[in-house]
């Protein structure tokens, strides 16, 4: 999820902000949700952490959970 910071920094409340982040976090459960226990992990480590995934089972895996992800969001 994205936000404009210069919205909050220019004279938005915190209020404003609380609420903007409690979205995103939403937004963010339930894809996680969506993806699905298994490859979430995969999904997570990669897009989130950076970290590689390599061949084989895992590749399949974060294939599937971001073929999901995408179907989630619409894609």
């Amino acid at each position: 999820m994205v936000a404009r910071y210069s919205d909050l920094v220019s004279g938005g409340s915190i209020q404003a902000f609380l609420a903007v982040r409690e979205d995103a976090y939403r937004a963010w459960r339930a894809a996680i949700r969506a993806i699905g226990p298994v490859a979430a992990d995969e999904v997570i480590a990669v897009c989130c952490q950076g970290e590689p995934v390599g061949k084989g089972a895992r590749m399949e895996i974060l294939r599937r959970g971001l073929a999901v992800l995408a179907g989630h969001y619409g894609y």
